[in-house]
């Protein structure tokens, strides 16, 4: 896997390597500026108080809960675009998040079995 990893990273053309650095660093410096004068939003904040704290569980958690909100996001557009894409829009439509599900809900007219297979 190693060796696999090494080869990956030597395909990387230099230029892209460098401009990836230089975004990173230069939101660092955004987020130093941020912080020292006490600008910074409360979730930046948050996430540096932990790397100070070397709170491995408090990082991984936050990086855990963003992730899910990415993926979630991505999944509801897709469901939505769907839908469209059917040219099957409910009345009204709501979701919520359980442990480990998307819940849909949606009101839709009586004895409507194409929009009710859409969903």
């Amino acid at each position: 896997m190693e060796n696999s990893m090494a080869q990956n990273t030597e395909k990387f053309a230099q230029s892209n390597i460098d401009a990836l650095f230089t975004q990173i660093i230069e939101h660092i410096n955004v987020d130093h500026l941020l912080l020292t004068t006490d600008t910074a939003p409360i979730e930046t904040k948050e996430f540096y108080a932990a790397l100070l704290a070397n709170n491995a569980d408090s990082i991984l958690s936050k990086s855990r809960e963003d992730s899910s909100m990415y993926f979630i996001k991505k999944i509801v557009i897709e469901y939505i675009n769907e839908l469209k894409s059917k040219g099957k829009i409910p009345l009204k439509l709501a979701m919520g998040l359980s442990n480990s599900k998307l819940l849909v809900w949606a009101e839709i007219n009586d004895n409507d079995d194409a929009m009710e297979d859409a969903l």
